[in-house]
């Protein structure tokens, strides 16, 4: 018997020598990276005019954010351009127009004239339960450009010998990616020195977007009555000195034109 119980415990002492050691217990997984509570995803421009653009932004609230109030500031070229305030009822994504302004001015608008693309950029601050999340998005946009007045051609003639004929072809150009009305263009012409016309007319007329170009003529006469003793040396001239000068209307705007040139007088 004790034989026996000895065979036992040995057998016994074998088989837990020969076990497994238990698997080690793998430590949960660490939570998932939650994202911003607050980001601002998109902003894009809908509508564009010369003085002004809607803007679209786009963002999200993450799930667990509360419903709370967005504020925004607009800046276009560094310059304040529009802010405002909206409530936002919860989490998810959100979407929303802002309004932003180039100017209502020249002086407002000066500074786009010498580039192709303006900056315009959204600073948004989200409060709620007390706490304040801040995101910024920007885009460039196409600069707002103003009308160009141009001569493209100008014709001398002399149907009468006490009376030179001009004939200046004129040439409105939008270079913007839309739509401008223009309307009365205030003038002054003067031909080697001699007022010939000083007044107004009304050219009122729509502009498509993309480099269209407006044209008309814009007859005026030299005469001794506005020339004096000078018309017969004028008429007589090889090259006629000659300058337009004025303003075209653009909504509010009355944007100068300031042009000179020298034409080959036709009648020599």
């Amino acid at each position: 018997m004790r034989r026996l119980a000895f065979v036992l415990a040995l057998f016994a002492l074998g088989a837990c020598a020969s076990a497994p050691p238990p698997k080690p217990v793998a430590p949960p997984p660490p939570p998932k990276p939650q994202g911003p509570a607050f980001e601002l995803t998109d902003l894009s421009s809908t509508a564009e005019t010369l003085s002004a653009v809607a803007l679209d932004l786009s963002g999200t609230l993450r799930k667990d954010v509360e419903g709370g109030e967005l504020s925004w500031t607009a800046t276009v070229g560094g310059r304040d351009a529009g802010h405002g305030k909206k409530s936002l009822a919860g989490s998810g994504p959100f979407q929303l127009s802002i309004p932003a302004s180039f100017g209502s001015t020249l002086a407002d608008l000066e500074p786009f004239q010498s580039s192709d693309t303006v900056s315009v950029i959204v600073n948004a601050t989200f409060t709620s339960g007390g706490k304040t999340y801040s995101d910024q998005r920007a885009v460039d946009l196409r600069s707002p450009l103003l009308p160009t007045v141009r001569i493209l051609n100008m014709e001398t003639s002399q149907p009468q010998s006490d009376q030179l004929a001009l004939s200046f072809r004129v040439g409105i150009s939008n270079s913007d990616p839309w739509d401008i009305q223009v309307g009365k263009m205030t003038y002054a012409v003067t031909l080697d020195g001699h007022s010939l016309a000083s007044t107004s007319l009304d050219v009122t007329a729509t502009l498509p977007a993309g480099g269209a170009r407006y044209e008309f003529e814009l007859p005026v006469a030299a005469d001794a009555s506005n020339c004096g003793k000078d018309f017969d040396r004028i008429v007589r001239a090889q090259q006629l000195p000659w300058t337009f000068t004025g303003t075209l209307s653009v909504g509010k705007l009355l944007v100068p034109f300031n042009l000179n040139g020298t034409t080959q007088n036709s009648n020599q």
